[in-house]
């Protein structure tokens, strides 16, 4: 797929073969008229647009899917912010695709409750706040993979935690992760991660 500044539209060039240089997409690029001694073929470009294949639709859904998680990215539920009484509510694991990546993994999906319970209003419903994700994998070389993601109530990504690498998503940045590393379970973790962006109101 090339686009570009002069570019008004996406152009797609379908060849079977894997070209795996650069030097070997430039040959094509120009066998294709796309470029020519000058660089782009701008002459030719609306002649090989018209004729382009246009975006597949499993990649046009995975855009769109992009664009309606950011647009939630900042959404959080609203409620007392000072009030950190969670907990966990865990769910049984099933085979599925990784949030992050397209290996094939077993997922337990996990909800975030806010006890809202109070004297005065004793019967009053726990509150969802967000979402977890524990992914585990047994991979080729005899180790596994764990993952555990923090998303919020639109399911958005938060922060992921793996074996010592605890990263938060909004902004990205890496996070001090010693009492997370002696945290047991699960359920333990995803605590930490939501708490940890509760006091910083991400959540």
């Amino acid at each position: 797929m090339v686009t570009g500044d002069k570019i008004q539209d996406t152009l797609a060039i379908v060849e079977k073969g894997f070209y795996i240089t650069q030097k070997r997409i430039v040959k094509y690029l120009v066998e294709a008229g796309f470029l020519n001694s000058n660089g782009y073929n701008e002459a030719n470009i609306p002649n090989l647009i018209a004729k382009s294949t246009k975006i597949p639709t499993k990649l046009v859904e995975l855009q769109n899917n992009e664009k309606e998680l950011k647009k939630h990215i900042g959404y959080k539920v609203e409620r007392d912010f000072e009030n950190r009484d969670i907990f966990i509510k865990t769910y049984a694991p099933k085979q599925t695709r990784s949030i992050k990546s397209t290996m094939v993994v077993t997922a337990t999906e996990l909800e975030i409750y806010q006890n809202t319970a109070t004297e005065e209003n004793p019967d009053s419903e726990p509150l969802l706040i967000g979402y977890g994700v524990y992914e585990y994998s047994q991979l080729l070389n005899n180790t596994t993979y764990k993952k555990t993601y923090l998303l919020n109530a639109k399911r958005v990504p938060l922060a992921s935690y793996v074996t010592y690498d605890y990263k938060t998503y909004v902004p990205f940045r890496k996070e001090e992760s010693d009492k997370l590393d002696k945290l047991k379970t699960k359920e333990e973790v995803l605590k930490a991660m939501a708490i940890n962006h509760i006091l910083r109101e991400k959540l």
